[in-house]
């Protein structure tokens, strides 16, 4: 199967090219050496300096990027392009494999989905002590406090996040002028 080569000059997206016909391009100047290059079905490319006997290097030149992180370009081949899935990774050069890699493991994250709702633990109040519960939302409650002594009830309202078991909070009765407890009991 001929391989089917794209590249980006700027925002401007360009291809599919064979092989030769990519080469050709470096060739005549309308493919600079900090274009981005990549072949089809990988979605991230490389810069077309990396890959490997792209760019015509003059006699007595070294070459200008090491052979480690180069990309072999193909020659190409007379063969019709075939309904196959793309190449595979190992198929693809070093620089291409690191790519085809990285873009494995981000596909493989989990991606919190929008319209769901969250995993967030919902709890329900199921009693108090020292407090008038107004309202609840699962996370948090709502309460007026009240002294479970002479029954004074505070005009303020407090709000507690809830937990399983038993959430705690203090303030002082202003009737008996004692610092008295709250209790908001929590559950699943």
């Amino acid at each position: 199967m001929a391989d089917q080569w794209y590249y980006a000059s700027d925002q401007e997206k360009l291809g599919p090219f064979s092989s030769a016909q990519l080469k050709e391009l470096a060739a005549i100047g309308r493919l600079a050496p900090t274009y981005t290059v990549w072949k089809e079905g990988v979605e991230k490319g490389a810069l077309a300096a990396k890959v490997k006997n792209l760019f015509p290097v003059p006699q007595g030149a070294p070459p200008a990027v090491p052979d480690q992180a180069t990309i072999p370009v193909p020659a190409p081949v007379s063969e019709p392009p075939s309904p196959t899935p793309p190449p595979l990774v190992e198929n693809q050069g070093p620089a291409l494999q690191a790519i085809a890699e990285e873009d494995q493991k981000v596909q493989s994250k989990k991606v919190p989905k929008v319209n769901q709702p969250s995993s967030k633990r919902l709890f329900r109040v199921v009693g108090s002590s020292g407090a008038v519960v107004l309202g609840h939302d699962g996370t948090s409650v709502r309460y007026r406090k009240k002294c479970p002594k002479c029954g004074y009830e505070d005009s303020s309202l407090k709000t507690m996040s809830i937990r399983s078991g038993v959430n705690r909070d203090r303030f002082f009765c202003q009737k008996c002028r004692k610092l008295q407890q709250v209790e908001i009991h929590g559950a699943v």
